[in-house]
């Protein structure tokens, strides 16, 4: 297990083994390529019976869950579409303490 990532693997509607693994082995590289390294991760993984929607929680600290979906079955052997769409989530939803606290710097040193 990354350190700063906590993979919950307890809920009733989890993604079964061996692909489980797989897929958080890879939202774990994105978390760890794309945030800083001292935030705290949840990630919870979801699927419905019979269904081939994947569904990832990803929760920073103690903010409440953000999701995103992914279908095997698009996705290439390597799963670079699942950790193309997990950084992008990551991106997107999450502005890095880090980044903020450069631009902060610029904005000032400007002046």
């Amino acid at each position: 297990m990354l350190m700063g990532v906590q993979f919950i693997e307890t809920n009733d509607d989890r993604i079964p083994q061996p692909g489980r693994r797989e897929y958080l082995a890879m939202i774990g590289r994105a978390i760890e390529m794309f945030r800083p390294p001292d935030e705290e991760w949840t990630v919870t993984t979801h699927v419905q019976p019979e269904s081939t929607v994947l569904v990832f929680d990803l929760a920073l600290g103690h903010e409440a869950a953000r999701w995103f979906t992914h279908r095997p079955g698009l996705d290439d052997q390597a799963q670079t579409g699942l950790f193309k769409t997990a950084s992008l989530f990551l991106q997107k939803n999450w502005i890095a303490r880090s980044h903020s606290t450069r631009s902060e710097l610029k904005m000032g040193s400007g002046k």
